[in-house]
């Protein structure tokens, strides 16, 4: 659903997004086991297709791992710094823009939109395709 939707949008709006590149499955699924972190299924297919990017030139989408030589946001260097100055590591970043931030938990597997001012929650979801809805909607 999240792949069509955003193929669809991308026919009549080209600078929808700004993908990174995509990813060759091997090394996604090697990088991804680093995390250690089972990703829902639709947010790998995201990174497989687009690499991570930006959607809405304010939304970031992180990019799973560092590139060399390449200035993009990814999941791992973001979150060694918020972790750094008090972000539960119970969470995991994926997706940011200005004010907010959403992230995994770890315990429960859901979704939760996190203030990046204090880290409060500000929302929360149990899936990424209720997220996602969510997500495209507020922005659309």
């Amino acid at each position: 659903m999240v792949l069509e939707l955003i193929h669809e949008q991308q026919k009549t709006n080209p600078s929808l997004l700004f993908a990174y590149g995509k990813i060759e499955e091997t090394k996604l699924a090697n990088e991804l086991q680093k995390i250690n972190y089972k990703f829902p299924n639709e947010l790998i297919g995201f990174w497989k297709e687009f690499g991570g990017g930006d959607l809405f030139e304010t939304e970031t989408i992180l990019s799973p791992f560092p590139i060399a030589n390449e200035f993009i946001y990814d999941i791992q260097t973001i979150n060694q710094f918020h972790y750094s100055i008090g972000l539960d590591k119970n969470y995991i970043i994926f997706q940011e823009n200005g004010s907010q931030m959403t992230a995994f938990d770890k315990q429960t597997n859901a979704l939760v939109v996190l203030s990046k001012e204090d880290y409060s929650i500000e929302n929360k979801f149990d899936n990424f395709e209720n997220w996602f809805d969510y997500f495209w909607k507020v922005n659309s």
